[in-house]
């Protein structure tokens, strides 16, 4: 689903990246009620997990495309002085899912109510806030500035004039278009050309193959924790997860302060010149890669539980850097195509999470010791 994202799907030829994101949230949040419901009752797990199963799948196929859909639109609405702060923004989301989503999931589940409690309603109050949110979406977004009802002429003369040529020339003629006198006659007559994708040059360039690589070994460090973090906090340092709730929470809630206040410092960086925006970006990387391996290498050789949480939290939150590293560097590099570049890099940054929990399973289990459990 996100490597056909532009170009397949027809979300780039279309101008639909704002329906590609939104699809893919309303079909997940669809299928999701649909995944403890069958002809409206619940379901049983065993006589339906083949039915489970496909609707997990399809889920997965479907959401797959909002984060290229999500650089689709960050391409018009993001000039490259804030690009950082944008791309942070928007990827905190996900943290403040972590955070309340935990906590909340545990109180719905072990509450008495009727109303609200047990964990089928886990499902539907997501469901539920999911579909809001496409409510709000559908009547708020649009694809670009160029076509948006609320944007001042101010704010899209400033767009206009830091967006790639290639995106603003698309929109001059749209038939949406509220500010077609901006544009001048030259522009008109360009707006008809058509942005190529260049695959073989996707597929092969040494600045995608690097943005790969880094990709790929960023989301092998972000699934490990999450799938293992609760797990470890559990079992080897004996934290009931349902009464320290906040213990768990603690690493996600410290890496959206650093992914929001980090983004703006590496825009401070290269809009004051004191940092190339290369130079930014590396930055940026290394310490949201580098600086958390050493710490999580650290909390192995320690037993005091309070300092292992402290590394802990301290190493998770230093990876939202790489928000203002890698992922802000996809538009750097193709910023009028970084919603396809982005989709084959978070296609081969998806087998992490597949690969990850299996092979942290047989590394567990194979080194069991006495009566202590396995060897975190």
């Amino acid at each position: 689903g996100q490597l056909g994202n532009d170009n397949s799907l027809s979300c780039y030829c279309k101008d639909d990246n704002k329906w590609c994101f939104n699809e893919g949230n309303f079909t997940n949040d669809k299928d999701t009620c649909d995944d403890i419901t069958t002809n409206g009752n619940e379901c049983n797990v065993d006589s339906y997990l083949g039915v489970l199963i496909i609707l997990r799948i399809l889920m997965g196929l479907f959401e797959s495309v909002t984060f290229p859909a999500l650089y689709g639109l960050l391409n018009y609405w993001t000039t490259p002085s804030e690009r950082s702060r944008m791309i942070g923004i928007s990827f905190a989301g996900m943290y403040v899912g972590n955070i309340a989503g935990f906590p909340l999931s545990s109180f719905i589940i072990a509450s008495d109510s009727k109303i609200y409690g047990g964990w089928p309603n886990v499902f539907y109050f997501f469901s539920l806030m999911g579909i809001t949110w496409w409510i709000v979406w559908c009547f708020l977004i649009s694809d670009s500035p160029f076509v948006d009802r609320f944007i001042s002429p101010k704010e899209l003369i400033l767009l206009k004039s830091e967006l790639p040529a290639a995106l603003t020339k698309k929109f001059n003629k749209h038939k949406d278009s509220h500010y077609d006198d901006e544009f001048d006659d030259n522009d008109k007559k360009e707006s008809s050309s058509k942005i190529t994708v260049n695959w073989r040059e996707f597929l092969t360039h040494r600045a995608a193959l690097v943005l790969y690589l880094t990709h790929f070994s960023y989301n092998w460090s972000f699934y490990t924790l999450l799938v293992e973090l609760p797990k470890y906090l559990s079992q080897e340092l004996d934290y009931d997860l349902s009464s320290a709730g906040f213990v768990s929470v603690l690493p996600y809630l410290s890496q959206f302060v650093v992914t929001i206040i980090g983004s703006a410092f590496i825009d401070l960086l290269i809009v004051k010149n004191i940092l190339s925006r290369t130079n930014a970006r590396k930055t940026a990387q290394t310490i949201g890669t580098i600086i958390p391996g050493i710490l999580l290498c650290v909390c192995g050789y320690l037993s005091k539980p309070s300092y292992v949480v402290a590394l802990l939290s301290t190493a998770t939150a230093l990876m939202g850097m790489v928000n203002s590293g890698f992922a802000a560097n996809y538009s750097d590099v193709s910023p009028t195509l970084s919603s396809v570049m982005y989709g084959i890099g978070n296609t081969i940054g998806t087998f992490p999470g597949v690969i990850s929990p299996i092979l942290s399973g047989i590394i567990l289990s194979s080194s069991k010791s006495s009566n202590k459990g396995p060897e975190w």
